[in-house]
C-alpha cells in the first residue's frame, strides 16, 4: 500500500476518470510529484473536471509542480480543492496566473493555509479579470 491508493493500478485506474480525489492522503511535495509523473503519463489531464488535493501536506515545490505540469494543461478543470495543506503566499502568485487561464475553472477552495492577506488579494484580483468569477474559499 501507499499514498496514492491500494496499488498502482488502483491509481492508475483513478487517472482514467475525470473527478481525481487524493484527499487525506498525507502527500507531500514528494508524492506530488510522484502524482504528476503518472498523470501526464496517463494522457488525461485535459479531461479532468475536478481535481480533490484537499487535507495533505502540499508546499511550494508540490504547488509548482502542479500548477506548471497539470493545472497549464488542464482545460477542463471546473473544481480545485486545496483545503488544509501547507500553501503560502509564495506559491499564490502563480495560482492566481493560473486561475486566469482555466476558462472553465467555477470553484477554488484554499481553506485552512497561509496565504494571508497578499495572496487573497493577488487571487481576488485574478478572479476579477475572468470573463466568469469564481467561487472563491479563502479563510
Amino acid at each position: 500500500r501507499d499514498k496514492m491508493g491500494s496499488a498502482p493500478e488502483a491509481f492508475d485506474k483513478m487517472l482514467q476518470a475525470d473527478r481525481w480525489k487524493l484527499d487525506g492522503r498525507s502527500l507531500n511535495d514528494e508524492d506530488v510529484e510522484f502524482f504528476v509523473e503518472r498523470a501526464l503519463r496517463s494522457g488525461r489531464v485535459a479531461d479532468v473536471k475536478e481535481l480533490d488535493l484537499s487535507k495533505n501536506q502540499i508546499q511550494d515545490e508540490g504547488m509548482r509542480l502542479l500548477i506548471t505540469q497539470i493545472l497549464d494543461k488542464a482545460t477542463r478543470l471546473e473544481t480545485l480543492n486545496l483545503v488544509h495543506n501547507k500553501i503560502n503566499i509564495s506559491s499564490i502568485k502563480s495560482l492566481a496566473g493560473a486561475v486566469m487561464s482555466l476558462r472553465e475553472l467555477t470553484s477554488l477552495n484554499l481553506d485552512d493555509n497561509s496565504i494571508g492577506k497578499d495572496g487573497e488579494r493577488a487571487l481576488n484580483k485574478a478572479n476579477a479579470k475572468r470573463a466568469t468569477q469564481l467561487n472563491l474559499e479563502l479563510e
